[in-house]
């Protein structure tokens, strides 16, 4: 009988984790947006239908964005685009399938440029609950 008991216990313990969202382990991932060294990620949103983005120069030079992919979201933002070393920009991507309002939302960021003529791509990454 005490067995019983302890067994009861023990599954209302876990009932009580599961009903107050402990066991799932997607609450717990950060929202981070990452690039590598030259650009930096310095806010974004990301909504069932399209995100925005906001992100800095920090090469020391300036650049030319060529292309920018989220996904398989279209950037929204005029292409080529002149962007002056330590200059912020928001972009905006449209046309995207991010998910339901709430789930978790990961994708790569592709990030095309040229300085000097020489071609470029930064490959960075997101991840994020989607508004």
């Amino acid at each position: 009988m005490t067995y019983g008991w302890a067994i009861l216990v023990v599954l209302a313990a876990i009932g009580a984790l599961a009903y107050f969202g402990v066991t799932k382990p997607q609450q717990f991932i950060p929202d981070v947006c990452t690039f590598p060294s030259g650009f930096h990620c310095v806010d974004f949103v990301v909504d069932t239908n399209s995100a925005d983005m906001v992100i800095t120069n920090s090469l020391g030079k300036d650049a030319t964005l060529t292309g920018l992919t989220l996904g398989d979201c279209a950037a929204n933002s005029t292409l080529p685009y002149f962007f002056e070393n330590g200059e912020q920009i928001t972009i905006r991507f449209t046309d995207c399938d991010n998910g339901a309002k709430g789930s978790k939302f990961n994708s790569d960021i592709s990030l095309n440029y040229y300085t000097n003529s020489l071609n470029k791509t930064h490959t960075g990454e997101i991840t994020t609950t989607v508004q």
